[in-house]
């Protein structure tokens, strides 16, 4: 008669109160990390979604920023516009015994427009020697003009003169307190906070720049009306 020698060992492993638990454990285990490991591969996905978001937030909020500063910045351009130069050369009249006239000598003038529907404020106006870049004397300071309004400023040159060396650089405040140098010919640029009010470097940063758009060339000369020779 034969006798099975696996039955009594295969009946004891599913009888003993141990080795079933252990089974059990050892799934649940498993189990367990492999749920953990699902759980952190979905975070991890949610995490990278959520950082893929929070770029694409930020870089809209940034778009955003920037679309408001430069409408901010044509606001105040456009404002500043308001306001420009013209400007008058006169080569003066010279002593003639033949002709009854009072003589004057040679003289370049600049007037400063407010076309703007605001005043603006501690108007200057710099003369730089457009050879040397340097500023010529002081600046006038013709202070606060109002809405749809002028002021004047000039100098006198020497005798002989035919074309003005002098280039007028004017220097006003906004309504928002934004400051600002205007050239005859049109172009204007905010003051660098740095600079002081009456600073000569206002003045000849403004005509450096201003040749350096030209090419290196004069500025603002072609902006000056001969009308009175």
């Amino acid at each position: 008669m034969l006798i099975s020698t696996l039955g009594p060992v295969h009946m004891l492993a599913a009888s003993d109160p141990l080795v079933a638990p252990t089974w059990a454990t050892a799934i649940a285990t498993i189990t367990l990390a492999a749920g953990a490991i699902i759980t952190a591969v979905l975070a991890f996905l949610a995490f990278r979604k959520q950082t893929a978001e929070l770029v694409i937030l930020q870089e809209q909020a940034k778009v955003d920023r920037e679309d408001r500063l430069r409408e901010a910045t044509e606001r105040r351009r456009e404002r500043a516009a308001m306001v420009y130069l013209t400007v008058a050369f006169d080569k003066g009249l010279r002593d003639n015994p033949e002709v009854i006239m009072v003589p004057r000598p040679p003289s370049v003038s600049v007037t400063v427009h407010n076309s703007g529907k605001q005043p603006v404020y501690d108007v200057r106006v710099h003369w730089v020697d457009a050879s040397s870049g340097v500023q010529a004397g002081a600046d006038d300071k013709l202070g606060t003009i109002a809405r749809l309004n002028k002021e004047d400023s000039g100098r006198t040159l020497p005798a002989g003169t035919t074309e003005s060396p002098l280039l007028p650089v004017a220097y006003f405040r906004d309504a928002a307190g934004t400051r600002w140098t205007m050239l005859d010919n049109g172009e204007f640029d905010e003051v660098d906070p740095a600079h002081p009010a009456g600073a000569p470097i206002i003045a000849t940063s403004a005509v450096a720049r201003s040749k350096k758009r030209a090419g290196g060339s004069g500025a603002t000369r072609c902006g000056i009306d001969h009308s009175r020779e």
